[in-house]
């Protein structure tokens, strides 16, 4: 899913659904205001101690035999929010679909561009958990072997490509930037690498994992070269399987459990992450200051009002959306503009953010690098698969 053009959520809402009371209006306009406020104030919607708590509830869920009935959730208002468990929904099969517990995230848009429909507003809560479709590739026809050639051939391809010529050529002289002390790159929502293999699947799309995974190989390969230190690569994705845990751990890529790449984010780390499926870059913002951050290009949203669709209510914001903290992280840095080598001038060239900060302290000067890319680059990074198409099921505080 593009960031450009996805949407963070839609609702069905049935045309019987009566309107809402004025009551009705007159709380979610109270809760917005509180929302505001404390976003205003300073106050992060994401922290580790919020993320931590949830993946250790999620972990606890996925083990015990019994779903616990309640879990506590740790709001932005500092204060614990219950959360009701419905056993039924903790873990469930929806037309062949399998649900399961995750943590999930509320961007600062989901919780001020509310859907017109009726919804629970009781709690300041950005991290909680829901019940979430498990995405992940069948591999009942999947050959290991076969994929891993795919991977295999792609990052062949990659290396002696002239996109990557042409990106390190114009990388190269603003590492002496960094810091020296990078140790390891996080990659969050690259996708599963058995889609490229997979059938029914335009060949486009099949070599968007793998291409991304390929970035973020040869990105800590000349990182070392500059540095003179080992550079270690992490990936965070729900989507992916156990065929493709095996071949990245084969490449030296830790797969991360469940969502706790976010806590190994700091000011030595390089962020990669394309359309990812949950707000990467607020978390990012409220954690911390990496070194570097490699992202889709920004851009204001086009509307700011929900619209429906064939009985279906589109949201106006995407899953990983520019927030304030977003645009003032970016303002922070400063930025400068490159031109990848292209392949084709008959092809749009799209622009990319990479944005690169020799150090975060107080009153230091950073940097942030806007990239306009070689198409196909521009594909890997602005159109990249996501972690897994997640489709929520109901919360489970309903």
């Amino acid at each position: 899913m593009s960031d450009q053009d996805g949407t963070a959520a839609s609702d069905e809402w049935s045309d019987q659904e009566t309107a809402l009371t004025e009551e009705e209006v007159a709380s979610r306009d109270a809760f917005v205001a509180s929302v505001r406020e404390l976003y205003e104030a300073g106050t992060p919607f994401f922290t580790r101690e919020m993320i931590q708590l949830a993946q250790d509830q999620v972990d606890q869920i996925a083990n015990d035999s019994a779903t616990p009935r309640r879990v506590d959730r740790l709001g932005f208002d500092g204060k614990m929010h219950p959360q009701y468990v419905s056993p039924s929904s903790a873990f469930s099969k929806v037309h062949n679909e399998v649900y399961l517990p995750r943590v999930s995230y509320k961007s600062f848009e989901s919780l001020t561009m509310l859907s017109p429909r009726r919804q629970c507003l009781d709690a300041l809560v950005s991290v909680g958990i829901a019940s979430v479709c498990d995405g992940v590739t069948d591999e009942s026809d999947i050959s290991q072997d076969v994929v891993r050639r795919a991977f295999d051939e792609c990052l062949d391809l990659w290396e002696q490509s002239d996109e990557w010529a042409g990106l390190k050529e114009r990388i190269r002289p603003h590492l002496s930037t960094l810091p020296m002390t990078i140790d390891k790159i996080i990659g969050f929502g690259l996708g599963d690498l058995s889609i490229a293999v997979a059938r029914d699947v335009d060949e486009e799309m099949k070599k968007r994992s793998s291409e991304q995974h390929a970035l973020m190989l040869t990105l800590a390969g000349i990182l070392e070269e500059t540095t003179g230190n080992g550079v270690k690569c992490h990936a965070q994705d729900p989507a992916y399987s156990n065929i493709c845990k095996e071949i990245l751990a084969q490449r030296g890529v830790d797969v991360v459990h469940g969502d706790r790449g976010f806590l190994l984010v700091d000011d030595k780390s390089i962020v990669l992450s394309f359309s990812p499926n949950v707000p990467v870059r607020q978390v990012i913002a409220d954690l911390t200051r990496p070194a570097m951050m490699v992202w889709d290009i920004m851009s204001k949203p086009e509307r700011s009002e929900w619209r429906r669709s064939r009985g279906v209510w589109i949201s106006p914001h995407t899953t990983d959306p520019v927030s304030p903290r977003v645009l003032a992280m970016k303002e922070e840095k400063g930025e400068r503009d490159f031109k990848a080598a292209t392949r084709s001038e008959s092809l749009p060239v799209e622009e990319k953010q990479l944005g690169i900060a020799p150090s975060f302290e107080k009153g230091a000067q950073t940097d942030m690098m806007t990239m306009a890319s070689e198409p196909g680059m521009a594909k890997v990074m602005k159109d990249g698969h996501t972690s897994a198409d997640h489709k929520q099921q109901e919360q489970y505080n309903k």
